[in-house]
């Protein structure tokens, strides 16, 4: 495999740059070569001429690529410029593919691209190791696509971005050999029995403040966190205007945290109150939001560095998202290219990531991806070898965003803790340690928006102690208070641990139970009384029994209030049938 990186500030200049190499490599324009080429140039339409001779210097050229807020390569031109790449193969085979969202939906999409790519194995006789995938910003929904793709394609990395830029008309495209597209998804299958993929992506960007929870959303809209407007959050936490709002925003997205990792979420726009994405957020999922810290971006860039080193790669291919470029300015380059040796580096700074590898589904935002590609079988010698030392000098702007960073961290750590602990104390009933009422009545409508959305059942069970007053009168109110701890430790027990379980006020006790309809919640009731009828008692404590009341949202209750309504509806039914009873309402 050879790796051929030319970069220029015009697309003029990258045909006499090719001119003067192919003169002196005239057997390279005999041989398959696949050209990615990226461009901050915003209109397409002149573009053709430059992609016309592109075919007729290199006429077996595979060609992919597309518009970006800024190029990736070894010498670093960022705004204005452009970056060609040609990779010769030896020994393996590619395969382009595209297809459009326009007559389709993304599923069809990716499943006509997965049925394609995989059919060319036996054309080939070679196994499918890699697929390199670009799509256009703004009108294709990328996470569909990789999640039929990654069903289909299991265990092979897909890796690429997202074409586009926010700047003047926001454009969007692809370049397809000789087409240009301006909606669509460009898929080129790397086929080979000596091929090597290896994808390496780092973020950087660290998580801070409370963690929030996703109350409201669709596809690629979020309307609200913590059941409040999802701009309205955002804008208090930032003080970002709605005014040039993602050459603002871009520096401070949500991280998402998923299966242990942070996946980051750059809010692109606003429409009203809500914030829109290029890649979706889920009602449910957990954020925070989170700040480029430069300590973790450096020591990062070094472990790639060394990651890629122990590859022993040929060719090296990045895929940056532009939020590092607004981040770091001068220092994007060095923070996207990982010097390593002569290894020609290319790219471009993306409106997102994809790395299937370390996100199957989810599209990557203010990460790095790094792929590796070789066509050699690693050198043991090599492998064992002395790792090469990261001693670039960080910058003046780097060292000032350290510093700061490390300020704002130990600052927001405290009160962070200090916000912990007061709303632990908020939420916690005194007594018992259950959650209290307030819990309640914050949850119910996550649980509700969940259901309209998704249509997740949750059931709702409202119980109290039964004759309690007598129990108070007779012993008094410090047996009494016992015996409310005495019944929270059992039923506790009992619970897992998706179960929500509240003292609801006074002797009365409520259960959220997701996933489980009103059959399920009245079993679990019966057990719970049973329980609390044969158990309660001690030789302190008299025994009690306990009259449950159940209910399920549904279409007709769909409110918090209707809900528990119905719930303690169902609970005064069963103390008029003689107590100690499950009623389901």
């Amino acid at each position: 495999m050879q790796h051929v990186v030319f970069n220029a500030a015009s697309h003029l200049e990258l045909i006499e740059q090719l001119d003067v190499f192919l003169q002196t490599h005239p057997e390279l324009p005999q041989q398959k070569v696949l050209a990615q080429c990226y461009t901050t140039e915003q209109y397409p339409e002149l573009l053709s001429p430059f992609v016309a001779m592109l075919h007729s210097k290199l006429p077996h050229l595979t060609l992919l690529g597309g518009n970006a807020m800024g190029i990736v390569c070894d010498i670093g031109f960022l705004k204005q410029s452009c970056v060609l790449s040609l990779l010769f193969f030896e020994h393996s085979q590619i395969n382009i593919q595209y297809s459009s969202n326009l007559e389709k939906n993304e599923q069809e999409v990716a499943q006509e691209l997965a049925q394609n790519l995989l059919a060319k194995q036996s054309q080939y006789d070679m196994p499918l190791k890699g697929v390199l995938l670009l799509a256009t910003a703004f009108n294709v929904r990328i996470s569909v696509v990789l999640h039929t793709l990654t069903s289909s394609l299991s265990q092979i990395p897909i890796f690429g971005g997202i074409t586009g830029s926010y700047e003047d008309n926001q454009a969007s495209y692809l370049f397809f050999n000789s087409e240009i597209k301006s909606t669509g998804v460009v898929a080129v299958g790397l086929y080979g029995e000596e091929l090597r993929v290896g994808t390496y992506p780092y973020l950087g960007w660290q998580p801070f403040g409370e963690m929030m929870t996703v109350t409201g959303a669709h596809d690629n809209r979020l309307t609200t966190i913590n059941h409040q407007p999802a701009f309205n959050i955002y804008h208090y936490f930032t003080g970002i205007e709605r005014e040039n709002f993602f050459d603002n925003a871009v520096e401070f997205p949500f991280v998402l945290h998923k299966d242990g990792n942070y996946i980051a979420r750059v809010p692109q726009s606003v429409a009203g109150n809500e914030l829109l994405f290029l890649a979706e957020l889920d009602v449910g999922d957990q954020i925070q939001f989170s700040y480029g810290d430069v300590s973790t971006i450096i020591s990062h860039r070094v472990f790639a560095k060394q990651q890629l080193a122990q590859f022993q790669p040929e060719a090296i291919l990045v895929y940056s998202c532009c939020s590092r470029l607004h981040l770091l300015q001068e220092d994007a380059s060095s923070d996207s290219v990982p010097y390593l040796e002569d290894r020609p580096v290319a790219g471009f700074f993306t409106l997102g990531e994809i790395d299937t590898m370390s996100s199957p589904t989810k599209v990557l935002n203010a990460s790095v991806v790094n792929i590796a590609l070789s066509e050699q079988p690693i050198d043991e010698e090599k492998l064992h070898a002395r790792l090469p030392m990261d001693t670039q000098e960080p910058s003046r702007h780097l060292k000032r965003l350290k510093r700061l960073m490390r300020f704002v961290t130990r600052v927001t750590e405290k009160l962070y803790q200090a916000n912990e602990d007061l709303q632990r104390l908020a939420q916690i009933d005194a007594l018992t340690g259950l959650n209290n009422r307030r819990v309640i009545e914050e949850r119910i409508p996550f649980y509700i928006e969940l259901y309209q959305q998704k249509q997740r059942i949750f059931s709702v069970v409202l119980f109290d102690i039964d004759h309690f007053k007598q129990v108070n009168d007779q012993y008094g109110h410090v047996v009494g208070d016992e015996v409310l701890q005495r019944l929270a430790e059992l039923v506790s027990k009992q619970l897992g641990n998706d179960d929500l379980f509240a003292r609801y006020g006074g002797e009365e006790f409520l259960l959220l139970l997701p996933g489980k309809d009103k059959l399920a919640a009245a079993k679990l009731a019966e057990h719970l009384r049973q329980t609390i009828e044969s158990q309660s008692a001690t030789e302190r404590l008299p025994a009690i029994t306990s009259s449950f009341g159940v209910t399920q949202c549904c279409t007709e209750l769909c409110s918090g209030q209707n809900l528990i309504n119905a719930a303690d509806k169902a609970l005064y039914q069963a103390k008029q049938q003689g107590r100690n009873k499950v009623v389901i309402g």
